[in-house]
């Protein structure tokens, strides 16, 4: 705890989201702990629509029937089974196509004025695994050089990058032997944040919560960022 949020900006997301008034959201993982939470501090602040996606149709009805009682959400058919390996596909190709396949509305959204349009995409501190091959920290660091090359190709978006901070539920317990994390209220706080703080960066990578610059030296390599966006 201490490690992670000793010096985080004070975010508390009743008080500090304003107005989502005129806003549609989509929650990629919208039937993750993570995803569902977020859809439920989000939807307080009235938003137009809010989708939720997620790759398993049925755990997407689950998740949709336990907030429904707070706002009314949308299905989203999730991106089509890739011939990659899974972790890599759900973590990284599946967001990539999803952002391209949005990217034409993202763009003609920018265009009004005081539009805020914002690709928020999820990482996680295993991005610096030193065994890059392995298939989390991989893939967590694809989304941040991702990130980082749509936020400098598109500067009408904002992108940042969050890590959620060790969240106590199944994929990490699985990743680590001994494992104290947060909850899931407090690991959404980070991309509640990054979702609504007038303070982003774009192409900034933020552990909870709003702290930029603790990325590993290989978030730091522009040509890779620009390998990995030509080979995606």
């Amino acid at each position: 705890m201490r490690i992670f949020f000793s010096k985080s900006v004070p975010f508390s997301p009743s008080k500090d989201i304003a107005s989502l008034k005129g806003t549609v959201i989509l929650v990629t993982g919208g039937n993750s702990c993570l995803g569902e939470q977020s859809i439920l501090e989000l939807s307080k602040h009235k938003p137009v629509e809010i989708w939720l996606a997620a790759r398993n149709a049925n755990k997407a009805h689950e998740a949709i029937a336990d907030v429904k009682r707070t706002i009314d959400l949308m299905s989203l058919d999730a991106v089509e089974n890739e011939s990659y390996e899974i972790q890599f596909g759900t973590n990284y190709m599946g967001h990539a196509l999803l952002t391209k396949l949005l990217l034409p509305i993202l763009l003609k959204t920018a265009e009004q004025p005081a539009s805020d349009v914002r690709v928020v995409l999820l990482s996680s501190l295993f991005h610096a695994l030193k065994n890059r091959a392995e298939e989390n920290g991989q893939s967590k660091l694809a989304n941040i050089l991702y990130g980082q090359e749509l936020a400098r190709r598109f500067p009408q978006l904002k992108v940042p990058i969050v890590h959620p901070g060790l969240v106590n539920y199944d994929v990490v317990q699985q990743l680590t032997s001994v494992f104290v994390g947060v909850d899931v209220e407090t690991g959404t706080l980070n991309q509640l944040w990054a979702s609504t703080s007038i303070n982003v960066l774009s192409g900034g990578y933020y552990e909870p919560i709003g702290i930029m610059n603790r990325g590993s030296k290989y978030t730091k390599n522009k040509k890779l960022a620009k390998d990995l966006w030509e080979w995606t």
